[in-house]
C-alpha cells in the first residue's frame, strides 16, 4: 500500500511540474496573462490568429494625427485585411515589353478564373496597374499571397509568378516598398550605396535603374548592397544574382560604422556616393497586414529603443554622400519617433548643409499624406497612460527612457526644416503597406565633416590599373604605401581629419606620438562621431569567405579563352575573377572595372560577401582541346556584346526548336541554320534569335548559351528561363511535357509490339549513338539504345528527341 502511494505521488509531481512548464513556455501579453490565441484554420497546414486588435496602438495613432480626420475607421478595416499580390517587370531587359503584352492581355485572366458563385462574394479579380509606378512596370493582383498559394484552381498563376521572378524578369515585391528607389532619381553614371540591403528587393530595382540608360553598353556607375546581418547577406545574393549584373557587390558590415570605400593610392581617395538609401531597421507597424503578430507585440518602447540606432545609420548615409547628392530614408513604420523625428534630429545638427527635396512632382497618381510638423507622444497604459508634448513635462513626470529628440521642435524650427516634404503612405488610401519616406540633399559639406583637401584626385577606372598584382590585399598581406596611412581598422571616421603623422601601418600608435596621439585624435572627432573609432568597430561574424582573386592582364588562362571565342579588347583579363586559392579552378566570374577596383583595395577592410557574375564554367572536353572552359547563361547578359565569334543567329523556328527539344540533330533545323552549324567548331556557343517582320512574337531579342556537337545541338538553359523564353514564343512547358508524355505512351506500345519479333542489340539508327562520347563529355548521359523521350529533372532541362516545331510551334 506504501508503495502504491509513493508511486502516486511520483506521478502527480511529474504532471504538476510538467504543467507548470507549459504554463511558463506560454506567451503572455503585456499585462503579465497569457495570450487568447484562436487559431483558425486557414487553408493548408497554415494558422492564423483571429483577433487583431492593439488597445495601446489603436490609443496612439487615433491621437498622434498622421490619419486624416474621418478616415480612422476605414485605416483601422484595411490594415485588418490580408495585402494583395504585387509585382514588377524588369524594366531594363529586352524581354519586358513582351512580358507586358502578357500581362496586359488575357493570360493572367486565363489564369485567375472563378465560379459565377465565388464572382457573387467579390469583385472580379484582374490585374490593376499602379498607376504610379512609371511605364506601367508595377500591377496588382486582388488576391492574397495565401490564396496563391493554397488554392488549386489558381496552381498555374503561382507557377507564372515563381518561375518569371526566378528567371529575373519580374520581382514581388510590396508595392509601398518600390517607392525609395523610384525617387533616387538614378542615372548609369552614379555610385550607389544601400546601406541596410537585405532581403534585397530595393537593391534589384537600384540596379535596374543603373542599367535602364538609353545605351546598351556597361554601366559606368555601381551598387554597393551591406547589411549587418551575415545569413541575410546570402539571401540577397539570391535575389540580386537574378539581375546578372557586374555592377553589384554584397557587403556585411554594421551600417552605423560602415568605412569609406578606398578607390585609389592617394591618402584621401576614398568613394563618395551619388545616391545613398536608408531603409534603416523599424518596429514594422506598416507591415500588419502582412505580419499579424505585431498586433500582439507593439508598444511605443520599439520605436524608442530604434530611435537612436536610425539616427546613427542615416547620419554615416550623410557622411558618405557626394554633395550634391541625393539621400532617401524610408521606414515601414508610422511612427514619428522613428520617422519625423529622427529627420527633423538629423536637420538640426547638420545646420543647413543638408536640406530636404520636394518629390510631389515625381510621384503622379500615389496618393499620400505629408509629413507631421507637430506631434505629441502617449506614455504609459492603458490606465494610466498620459500625453507628452515636450521632452521638459515627461522629464518632470520621470517618464523612463526618454530623448529630447523624440518630440516635435518648435513650431518656427519644424517650419524651417520643412519636414511637411516627407511622405507617409497609408494603407487605406490605395490598399497597400504603410511607408514613410523622406528625401534628403547635401548641399555643403557636413559642420564636422572638413572638405576633402587639395589633392590630386584619380577617378576609380583610372586608378584601378595601379594596383598591381591579381589578388586582394587581403591575401597578400601587401599593400600600397599611401594606404598605410589610413586607419586599416575599418573605421568610419573621417581619414583627412587625422594628422598623417598619428597613423601607424598596423593600426598601433606612430612612433613619438603614444597617448597623446590617440587624444588629438578623439578631441578632433565630433561627440558623437566618436563612436566610429575603430576600436569600438564590431567584429563582423558569419561564414568565412572565399578569397576574391583576380587574373592578370596576359594571365596564361584566359589567353585559350580568348582566342577560341574571339573576345573583344574591351574585355580585360583582370576584370576575370577566381574564389579559390587551392586546387583547380572551376568558375569564373565577370566584374566591371569600378567594382574590381574597390574589391581589390578594400577587402582588408569590409567584408565582401559576393560580387560578379558567372561567366565561364570548367567543362573539358576531348572533342574540343583547345578550350576546356564554357560559356556560363548567366553571364552571357553582360559578355555577349564582348563575344565576336562562334555565335549563331537563329530565326524564329530554329530557335523554338533549340528551346523546345534537348539535343536536337542538325537535320532538324534550317538551311541556314545547318550552314553556320557547319562553318563553327564543336563547342560552347551562343544562339542569338532576333526578330524579322515575318516573326509573329517575340518581338524581342532572346541569347542563350549551349553547345554545338559533330551532328546535335543542346541549350544550356535552366527550367525557369526555358520555360520564360517558350512563353515568349506562345508556347507552355507544361503543354509540352504532356505531349510529350503521351507520344511517350504510344511508343511504348508500338515497342511492346515489335519486342516479340525483333531483338534491339544496337541502334537502328547508327547516327543515333555517333554522339555518344560527345554527350558523355558535356554532360548529356543519354542512352543510345533506348530512343525515347525523357525528361531530365536533375539538370532541369527538357529532354525532347522529337521535332515539334516543324509547323512552326503550333
Amino acid at each position: 500500500m506504501l508503495v502504491c502511494f509513493a508511486k502516486l505521488l511520483q506521478v502527480s509531481s511529474l504532471i504538476l511540474s510538467a504543467s507548470r512548464r507549459l504554463s511558463t513556455a506560454m506567451p503572455r501579453n503585456k499585462r503579465g496573462g497569457r495570450r487568447k490565441y484562436q487559431p483558425k484554420k486557414q487553408g493548408r497546414g497554415s494558422w492564423e490568429l483571429s483577433v487583431r486588435r492593439n488597445e495601446l496602438f489603436e490609443i496612439f495613432y487615433s491621437g498622434v494625427g498622421i490619419v486624416p480626420e474621418g478616415e480612422w475607421d476605414q485605416f483601422l478595416k484595411t490594415l485588418r485585411e490580408p495585402l494583395p499580390v504585387t509585382f514588377r517587370i524588369t524594366g531594363f531587359k529586352g524581354q519586358s515589353k513582351e512580358l507586358m503584352k502578357i500581362v496586359k492581355g488575357q493570360y493572367l485572366n486565363d489564369l485567375m478564373k472563378f465560379t459565377e458563385d465565388e464572382l457573387e462574394e467579390r469583385d472580379p479579380v484582374v490585374p490593376k496597374n499602379l498607376t504610379w509606378y512609371p511605364d506601367e512596370l508595377g500591377w496588382q493582383i486582388n488576391l492574397s499571397k495565401k490564396e496563391v498559394r493554397h488554392v488549386p484552381r489558381l496552381e498555374k498563376l503561382k507557377k507564372f509568378l515563381v518561375f518569371e521572378t526566378e528567371s529575373g524578369n519580374i520581382s514581388r515585391q510590396e508595392a509601398v516598398s518600390m517607392i525609395p528607389p523610384l525617387v533616387m532619381d538614378i542615372k548609369p553614371h552614379h555610385k550607389v550605396l544601400d546601406m541596410c540591403a537585405a532581403p534585397g528587393s530595393k537593391t534589384s530595382q537600384l540596379i535596374e535603374y543603373l542599367h535602364s540608360g538609353d545605351t546598351t553598353e556597361e554601366p559606368e556607375g555601381f551598387v554597393i548592397a551591406n547589411d549587418v546581418d551575415n545569413k541575410r547577406c546570402y539571401l540577397m545574393v539570391h535575389q540580386v544574382k537574378r539581375l546578372q549584373s557586374p555592377c553589384c557587390a554584397i557587403m556585411n558590415h554594421d551600417a552605423t560604422s560602415l568605412p569609406k570605400l578606398r578607390c585609389g593610392d592617394g591618402a584621401h581617395d576614398f568613394v563618395m556616393f551619388d545616391r545613398v538609401l536608408c531603409d534603416v531597421p523599424c518596429s514594422g507597424d506598416g507591415t500588419m497586414r502582412k505580419n499579424f503578430d505585431i498586433w500582439e507585440k507593439w508598444s511605443m518602447n520599439q520605436a524608442m529603443n530604434l530611435h537612436r540606432q536610425q539616427t546613427k545609420i542615416l547620419r554615416r548615409g550623410l557622411e558618405l554622400l557626394e554633395v550634391g547628392g541625393r539621400l532617401v530614408y524610408s521606414t515601414c513604420s508610422f511612427n514619428p519617433v522613428e520617422d519625423e523625428a529622427v529627420i527633423a534630429a538629423m536637420l538640426d545638427q547638420c545646420k543647413g548643409s543638408v536640406e530636404m527635396v520636394d518629390v510631389s512632382s515625381e510621384l503622379p497618381g500615389l496618393k499620400y499624406v505629408r509629413g507631421l510638423t507637430s506631434w505629441k507622444l502617449f506614455f504609459g497604459g492603458l490606465d494610466q497612460g498620459q500625453w507628452y508634448e515636450t521632452y521638459e513635462a515627461a522629464k518632470e513626470d520621470k517618464v523612463n527612457n526618454m530623448n529630447p529628440t523624440f518630440f516635435c521642435p518648435p513650431a518656427d524650427v519644424a517650419k524651417a526644416l520643412h519636414l511637411d516634404r516627407c511622405v507617409r503612405v497609408l494603407p487605406h488610401h490605395q490598399d497597400t503597406g504603410g511607408f514613410f519616406i523622406a528625401v534628403l540633399t547635401k548641399k555643403t559639406h557636413l559642420p564636422w565633416q572638413p572638405p576633402p583637401k587639395d589633392t590630386e584626385s584619380s577617378s576609380t577606372d583610372s586608378k584601378s590599373e595601379s594596383v598591381g598584382g591579381d589578388i586582394c590585399m587581403e591575401q597578400t598581406g601587401a599593400e600600397p604605401s599611401a594606404q598605410k596611412t589610413d586607419m586599416d581598422t575599418g573605421d568610419g571616421t573621417d581619414n583627412d581629419t587625422v594628422p598623417n603623422t598619428e597613423k601607424a601601418d598596423t593600426g598601433d600608435v606612430a612612433p613619438g606620438t603614444g597617448t597623446q596621439g590617440e587624444k588629438r585624435k578623439a578631441d578632433s572627432l565630433h561627440p558623437d562621431d566618436k563612436a566610429f573609432d575603430g576600436k569600438h568597430n564590431k567584429r563582423m561574424q558569419g561564414y568565412k569567405e572565399d578569397p576574391f582573386l583576380f587574373l592578370e592582364k596576359e594571365d596564361p588562362l584566359f589567353t585559350p579563352i580568348r582566342e577560341f571565342y574571339s573576345l573583344s579588347e574591351k574585355l580585360t583579363a583582370d576584370q576575370i575573377l577566381y574564389r579559390t586559392d587551392s586546387g583547380r579552378i572551376r568558375s569564373l566570374y565577370y566584374v566591371s572595372k569600378p567594382v574590381r577596383n574597390l574589391v581589390q583595395r578594400n577587402c582588408s577592410r569590409v567584408k565582401f560577401v559576393n560580387t560578379g557574375v558567372k561567366a565561364f564554367g570548367r567543362s573539358p572536353s576531348p572533342i574540343v582541346p583547345e578550350c576546356d572552359f564554357r560559356l556560363n547563361q548567366e553571364g552571357l547578359g553582360a559578355l555577349h556584346n564582348m563575344i565576336m565569334g562562334r555565335t549563331l543567329h537563329f530565326g524564329r523556328d530554329d530557335m523554338l526548336t533549340l528551346l523546345s527539344q534537348d539535343n536536337p540533330y542538325f537535320e532538324r533545323f534550317t538551311d541556314d541554320a545547318k550552314e553556320q552549324f557547319n562553318k563553327i567548331s564543336p563547342g560552347s556557343s551562343v544562339f542569338k534569335y532576333c526578330p524579322t517582320n515575318s516573326d509573329a512574337a517575340p518581338a524581342c531579342d532572346i541569347i542563350v548559351c549551349g553547345w554545338k556537337g559533330k551532328t546535335s545541338t543542346r541549350p544550356f538553359v535552366g527550367k525557369h528561363e526555358r520555360t520564360h523564353y517558350l512563353r515568349l514564343f506562345g508556347l507552355e512547358l507544361e503543354d509540352l511535357v504532356k505531349e510529350h508524355a503521351e507520344e511517350r505512351e504510344r511508343r511504348k506500345m508500338a515497342e511492346s509490339v515489335i519486342s516479340d519479333l525483333k531483338e534491339f542489340d544496337a541502334p537502328s539508327d547508327p547516327e543515333d549513338c555517333s554522339d555518344q562520347e560527345e554527350n558523355k563529355a558535356t554532360g548529356n548521359t543519354k542512352d543510345c539504345a533506348d530512343n525515347k523521350m525523357d525528361i531530365n529533372v536533375k539538370d532541369e532541362v527538357i529532354d525532347v528527341k522529337e521535332d515539334i516545331s516543324e509547323n512552326g510551334g503550333e
